[in-house]
């Protein structure tokens, strides 16, 4: 039991780095939840475990002494993906806000040139304005939602603290008796039971206060993707109505069309670019995939009792299924080159 016990504790200290770490990224609160939830489960299954258990477990149970070196290998592994994740997140908005930005004022540009020679290219830019204008509220909407998404994921932090401090406890507890000949000291022994008691009564309030706030945070996850969703939808269908009735105002200006012509191209060229940064969801989905089915196979093993490998040969599994420059670049310890663009393997 005590093996499990410690066993336990390295999956909370990973959940607490990996928490620590999460910054702005659309589904990583999800997954974040699905970790947290797994980890919960656990703690049931251990106090349920200990109430049920009527021997003590001898005092020389040792730890799977693979473990804690496993798990300080592969957590900063599981790190680095999802702050690759956080950063390709940010950057991918901060160039659609920029691209957008840019047909708006590629627009008025084009409203300026053929103010007074046909009033409705006038009229068509402005209801541009204010569709894109939708847009870009849509995306801080999103950036909002997420924000708080990541102030919930932060209690839950708190709250996994609170736990394993309350572990830490009985775990010195136990650790205090090891030699005691408990059937000569009963008093000890009473002592050690009440100590337990008390202890897995105050992991079982924390837990259930976590399982609820993974609740409210799993909604609110889906809630955000959702609404990521319907922005991107939206996004789309905003462009497509501009470039059509821009083109179509286009053909009726005499003077100006070749001007207007080369402004629509221009714009035509940032669309194309704001329609390829809007794929960038496929390449946060792979590299958040891979995590998450790391930890399901630590979780897995742990389950399983299995034997757990050498931490190389973990990383260098794990190393296999990346799809992108930059997760082998981050593996290898080397900083991904900014002026490179992204490279993904799709299957």
């Amino acid at each position: 039991m005590k093996s499990r016990y410690h066993a336990l504790l390295a999956i909370f200290g990973g959940n607490v780095l990996l928490l620590a770490l999460l910054a702005s990224t659309w589904w990583v609160g999800a997954i974040a939840g699905g970790v947290i939830l797994a980890a919960v489960i656990l703690v049931f299954r251990q106090i349920a475990l200990r109430q049920s258990d009527d021997v003590l477990v001898p005092a020389g149970t040792t730890v799977d002494s693979e473990l804690p070196t496993l798990v300080q290998q592969v957590v900063p592994a599981w790190r680095d993906n999802i702050q690759l994740a956080r950063v390709q997140t940010q950057e991918a908005i901060d160039r659609l806000v920029v691209r957008f930005v840019g047909i708006h004022q590629r627009l008025a540009s084009a409203l300026n040139l053929a103010e007074g020679k046909n009033g409705d290219i006038a009229q068509v830019i402005q209801s541009a304005a204010v569709q894109l204008g939708s847009v870009a509220a849509a995306l801080e909407h999103v950036l909002s939602t997420r924000n708080i998404l990541l102030q919930k994921i932060e209690l839950l932090r708190q709250h996994n603290d609170e736990i394993l401090h309350l572990a830490q406890d009985m775990n010195r507890h136990l650790d205090q008796q090891t030699g005691t000949d408990f059937a000569s000291s009963q008093g000890r022994l009473s002592e050690l039971m009440a100590v337990s008691v008390t202890s897995s009564a105050a992991i079982t309030q924390k837990s259930r206060m976590i399982a609820s706030q993974i609740a409210v945070a799993l909604s609110s996850s889906k809630q955000l993707d959702t609404e990521a969703s319907s922005m991107v939808i939206d996004s789309h269908q905003v462009i497509d109505t501009v470039i059509a009735d821009f083109r179509q105002s286009a053909l009726k200006l005499s003077g100006t069309v070749d001007q207007l012509e080369g402004e629509n191209r221009e714009v035509d060229l940032e669309v194309c670019d704001i329609l390829v940064n809007l794929q960038f969801q496929d390449r946060i989905s792979q590299i958040l995939d891979h995590v998450q089915k790391d930890m399901v196979k630590l979780e897995q093993m742990l389950n399983t009792s299995a034997p757990l490998p050498a931490a190389q040969q973990w990383l260098d599994a794990l190393a296999q299924t990346y799809t992108t420059l930059e997760q082998r670049q981050r593996h290898a310890g080397q900083q991904a080159d900014k002026s490179m663009h992204s490279q993904v393997d799709f299957f």
